[in-house]
């Protein structure tokens, strides 16, 4: 099968029988290539079965200081746990949440 998002990729495979070694399968296995980065299958692997799938990374706000008529006279933080898919989108929404607490203006 081909698929258009593949199109000009090139890869290749072996299998073999671990307690001989025998070849099961190969597909161009004698071409050169880039390796790809495995070991990011590994800790991906390892990072789903210590945290479990339902595990979020949360981008959470803080801020010190007080709100007067709508001025924070402090700072405001956002601290981070590595979200690895945190988009453009997501820091408006945390912007939107900011306003909603009342905070137009920052000086800290």
């Amino acid at each position: 099968r081909t698929a258009p998002d593949l199109e000009g990729a090139i890869s290749g495979i072996s299998v073999r029988d671990t307690s001989d070694t025998s070849l099961l399968y190969e597909h161009q296995a004698d071409i050169r290539l880039t390796p790809a980065s495995n070991m990011k299958l590994l800790t991906s692997a390892i990072a789903l079965d210590i945290l479990g799938e339902t595990h979020t990374f949360p981008t959470d706000i803080w801020m010190d200081g007080s709100i007067q008529k709508k001025t924070l006279h402090g700072s405001l933080y956002l601290r981070g746990t590595g979200d690895p898919a945190l988009l453009e989108e997501d820091f408006a929404a945390l912007a939107k949440q900011v306003k909603k607490a009342g905070i137009h203006t920052i000086r800290g």
